[in-house]
């Protein structure tokens, strides 16, 4: 048997986890997905499902079994398929996209969650009902108290991630071949790569520019410009490359 202080403790661990899970298992998605925002709800959609199917399949264990066990069982699942997922998600990606910077789409996306995101899913939806049958109460308030606990500690997991943005992309990082520097930002995830003299950029997978680019740095420079009689002040703004402020100069 456990005693009190592990018992309640043990929900808001999960709840943190569950919360860290979410977060970064979903922007990852995002990231396979080729920037699709569809992957966000269609990955929400698969996370309940799944956690739902995981809870279903917890209670009958917790039935059958020692919940302490099975409940230890269950979060090494989730932590490892934590770990495991973005490694997965490129992997699937490649099978599923196999040219660069396309998008998803929903079915795909459907198919990239429930597979990356399944494992995580289903055991920490197992957790709930484990952690319910490990605080039996004579009066019934024991699955609220895990609830609200787990409530806890999912918004103190979420809060930690969103006020250290660069903690979130050391904890869970795929691999990054040589000549690429890869960075997750609040924009997105940015990875430039370099092949010779020429660098390519790309925000959570989809291409956005290359530098030098000096045919595309002269249409975004002369065409708008020649539609001005006397240009004096430029204002330039966007994702273009220091060779279109140079074109810019010659008028």
């Amino acid at each position: 048997m456990y005693d009190g202080a592990v018992i309640h403790t043990l929900p808001v661990g999960v709840g943190a986890l569950a919360a860290a899970a979410q977060v970064l298992l979903l922007r990852e998605l995002i990231v396979a997905a080729g920037g699709n925002e569809l992957a966000a709800g269609l990955g929400l959609a698969t996370w309940l499902v799944l956690s739902g199917l995981g809870a279903a399949a917890g209670g009958a264990l917790a039935r059958r079994t020692r919940p302490g066990r099975a409940l230890l069982g269950a979060l090494a699942v989730a932590v490892v398929a934590l770990v495991a997922a973005p490694w997965a998600l490129q992997g699937l990606r490649a099978a599923l996209l196999p040219v660069a910077g396309t998008a998803a789409s929903p079915g795909q996306v459907l198919v990239l969650g429930a597979l990356a995101l399944g494992p995580a899913c289903a055991a920490l939806g197992a957790a709930f009902p484990l952690l319910c049958r490990l605080d039996p109460d004579p009066e019934g308030r024991g699955p609220a108290r895990v609830f609200a606990l787990e409530a806890v500690g999912f918004a103190a997991g979420a809060l930690a991630l969103g006020l250290a943005p660069g903690w979130t992309g050391a904890v869970v990082a795929g691999p990054v071949d040589a000549g690429v520097v890869q960075r997750d930002t609040r924009a997105g995830r940015v990875r430039i790569e370099a092949h010779g003299v020429q660098h390519d950029v790309f925000v959570d997978g989809r291409w956005v520019l290359a530098s030098p680019d000096p045919e595309g740095d002269e249409l975004d420079a002369h065409v708008a410009l020649l539609h001005h009689p006397g240009p004096r002040r430029v204002l330039i703004v966007g994702a273009l490359t220091g060779g279109v402020v140079e074109r810019a100069l010659q008028h």
